[in-house]
């Protein structure tokens, strides 16, 4: 597991232990990245940040500055690490815990979100509901969804489907965040 491009190109992360991390592999993040093209100086949020991969690799490609969460306690460890170990740290913040628990914390809208929870587990409704409560997300905010081939994502109200790809068993939808009129 590595950075695939810009300034910390080629740097290893510290991988996980275990089975518990499902880390995006480096073929579907590449893949992501040429379809997002520039994001420099954009606000992002790693959802289910687990090995905190497609977060850094956004910091490595420019963003301003990244908010990662996720609910394992040795997962936040690992992305702090990873961040300590490739010096971007100061343009980050971990959260050990859920976005719906604590998305209020995020005081800068952001512009890119990435969901990669564990497959299956119907996770990524509640996080969409959560973040379109929120202040969390700018007007016209893309999210990247990351789910099994098979799973059937439910879609809560504000968001519109733009795009899928698949790649094996992995698919990628992209969807289009449309704040409500009580937000603006």
């Amino acid at each position: 597991m590595r950075i695939i491009a810009g300034t910390h190109r080629g740097r290893k992360l510290i991988p996980p232990e275990g089975d518990d991390i499902r880390p995006t592999s480096d073929r579907v993040r590449e893949s992501l990245f040429s379809i997002l093209g520039d994001i420099e100086d954009i606000v992002i949020i790693d959802g289910f940040a687990g090995t905190g991969a497609l977060g850094m690799e956004a910091l490595s490609r420019g963003a301003k500055k990244v908010y990662f969460f996720d609910t394992s306690k040795s997962a936040a460890n690992l992305v702090k690490a990873n961040l300590e170990e490739l010096g971007l740290a100061s343009s980050s913040r971990v959260f050990h815990g859920s976005i719906k628990r604590n998305i209020s914390l995020i005081t800068i809208p952001s512009h890119l979100v990435f969901l990669d929870p564990p497959y299956k587990k119907n996770l990524i409704p509640p996080a969409l509901e959560a973040l379109a409560a929120s202040q969390a997300l700018a007007d016209g905010a893309l999210l990247v969804l990351e789910h099994f081939k098979s799973e059937d994502i439910s879609i809560p109200q504000y968001y519109e489907k733009e795009d899928e790809r698949r790649y094996g068993k992995t698919t990628l939808s992209f969807l289009r965040f449309s704040k409500p009129s009580s937000q603006s």
